[in-house]
């Protein structure tokens, strides 16, 4: 599940959909388009709700993390 504020600010319908999306993909041979869709459809849900302010941040490292 999505983080509790991010859960109750967009809910459940644009999860299930990139799951549909992802599911409807990989039955139809065409994993990449399914989850592509998904994604598409996670960001104009959280774009909506959680509209970006300025500049793109990048508030991870861009190094290999081995566990």
């Amino acid at each position: 599940m999505a983080h509790d504020k991010i859960h109750k600010a967009v809910g459940e319908g644009p999860w299930k959909a990139s799951v549909a999306a992802v599911v409807q993909g990989m039955a139809g041979g065409k994993p990449a388009e399914g989850f592509v869709k998904a994604i598409e459809t996670c960001g104009a849900a959280l774009t909506q709700h959680f509209p970006p302010n300025g500049a793109p941040k990048n508030r991870l490292p861009n190094t290999v993390l081995e566990t």
